[in-house]
Protein backbone atom coordinates (compact mmCIF):
# COMPACT_ATOMS: atom_id res chain seq x y z
CA UNK A 1 0.00 0.00 0.00
CA UNK A 2 1.07 3.48 -0.58
CA UNK A 3 2.33 5.48 2.06
CA UNK A 4 3.02 9.03 2.68
CA UNK A 5 5.84 11.09 4.00
CA UNK A 6 5.95 14.86 4.90
CA UNK A 7 9.24 16.36 4.68
CA UNK A 8 9.42 20.14 7.04
CA UNK A 9 11.56 22.83 6.52
CA UNK A 10 12.91 22.99 9.89
CA UNK A 11 13.84 19.09 9.74
CA UNK A 12 15.38 16.46 7.91
CA UNK A 13 13.62 13.70 6.40
CA UNK A 14 12.66 10.58 8.46
CA UNK A 15 11.27 7.64 6.44
CA UNK A 16 8.62 5.72 8.40
CA UNK A 17 8.58 2.51 6.90
CA UNK A 18 11.80 1.17 4.87
CA UNK A 19 12.54 2.24 1.19
CA UNK A 20 14.76 -0.83 0.14
CA UNK A 21 14.23 -2.38 -2.96
CA UNK A 22 11.02 -0.49 -3.80
CA UNK A 23 9.99 1.74 -6.66
CA UNK A 24 9.14 5.38 -4.51
CA UNK A 25 7.96 8.58 -5.84
CA UNK A 26 8.15 12.30 -4.59
CA UNK A 27 5.44 13.94 -5.91
CA UNK A 28 6.06 17.92 -4.89
CA UNK A 29 5.34 21.09 -6.51
CA UNK A 30 8.38 23.24 -6.82
CA UNK A 31 6.53 26.33 -5.86
CA UNK A 32 7.03 29.60 -3.70
CA UNK A 33 9.19 29.29 -1.97
CA UNK A 34 11.00 27.57 -4.65
CA UNK A 35 14.41 27.34 -2.77
CA UNK A 36 12.80 25.50 0.06
CA UNK A 37 10.95 23.44 -2.24
CA UNK A 38 14.02 22.23 -4.26
CA UNK A 39 15.97 21.94 -1.06
CA UNK A 40 13.22 19.60 0.29
CA UNK A 41 12.96 17.55 -2.89
CA UNK A 42 16.61 17.09 -3.02
CA UNK A 43 17.05 16.40 1.07
CA UNK A 44 14.17 13.50 0.64
CA UNK A 45 15.48 12.31 -2.78
CA UNK A 46 19.14 11.78 -0.82
CA UNK A 47 17.32 9.90 2.27
CA UNK A 48 15.60 7.56 0.25
CA UNK A 49 18.80 7.17 -1.81
CA UNK A 50 20.80 6.54 1.09
CA UNK A 51 17.73 4.09 2.49
CA UNK A 52 18.56 2.21 -0.64
CA UNK A 53 15.21 2.57 -2.94
CA UNK A 54 15.36 0.77 -5.59
CA UNK A 55 14.26 3.15 -8.24
CA UNK A 56 13.08 7.03 -6.88
CA UNK A 57 10.45 9.21 -9.65
CA UNK A 58 9.97 12.80 -8.57
CA UNK A 59 6.87 13.91 -10.09
CA UNK A 60 6.83 17.89 -10.85
CA UNK A 61 3.48 19.10 -11.32
CA UNK A 62 5.05 22.66 -11.56
CA UNK A 63 9.08 22.77 -12.54
CA UNK A 64 10.46 26.13 -11.24
CA UNK A 65 13.04 27.60 -13.51
CA UNK A 66 11.76 25.61 -16.47
CA UNK A 67 11.29 28.93 -18.42
CA UNK A 68 14.44 30.90 -17.25
CA UNK A 69 16.39 30.69 -20.13
CA UNK A 70 19.70 32.76 -21.29
CA UNK A 71 20.90 34.05 -24.47
CA UNK A 72 24.12 32.08 -26.02
CA UNK A 73 25.65 33.82 -28.94
CA UNK A 74 26.43 30.53 -31.59
CA UNK A 75 29.09 30.72 -34.40
CA UNK A 76 26.50 32.65 -36.98
CA UNK A 77 25.61 35.23 -34.99
CA UNK A 78 21.96 33.80 -34.34
CA UNK A 79 20.66 33.78 -31.16
CA UNK A 80 19.48 30.78 -29.48
CA UNK A 81 17.74 30.02 -25.76
CA UNK A 82 19.04 27.27 -23.56
CA UNK A 83 17.36 26.76 -19.89
CA UNK A 84 20.07 26.92 -17.56
CA UNK A 85 18.33 27.22 -14.42
CA UNK A 86 16.20 24.21 -15.70
CA UNK A 87 18.93 21.45 -16.35
CA UNK A 88 20.86 23.09 -13.02
CA UNK A 89 18.01 21.73 -10.87
CA UNK A 90 17.63 18.30 -13.21
CA UNK A 91 21.29 17.81 -12.22
CA UNK A 92 21.08 18.49 -8.59
CA UNK A 93 17.95 15.91 -8.77
CA UNK A 94 20.15 13.08 -10.31
CA UNK A 95 23.01 13.92 -8.21
CA UNK A 96 20.58 13.23 -5.06
CA UNK A 97 19.88 9.72 -6.46
CA UNK A 98 16.49 10.50 -8.47
CA UNK A 99 16.34 8.32 -11.71
CA UNK A 100 13.32 9.72 -13.18
CA UNK A 101 11.92 12.86 -13.49
CA UNK A 102 8.49 13.54 -14.89
CA UNK A 103 7.48 17.58 -15.05
CA UNK A 104 5.07 19.65 -16.76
Amino acid sequence: PPRHVVASACAPPQLPVTARGKDVFIIQSLGPPVNDSVFQTLALADALRRSSAKRITAVLPYYAYARADEKSASTNHAHTRRPVTARLVADLLQAAGVDRLLAR
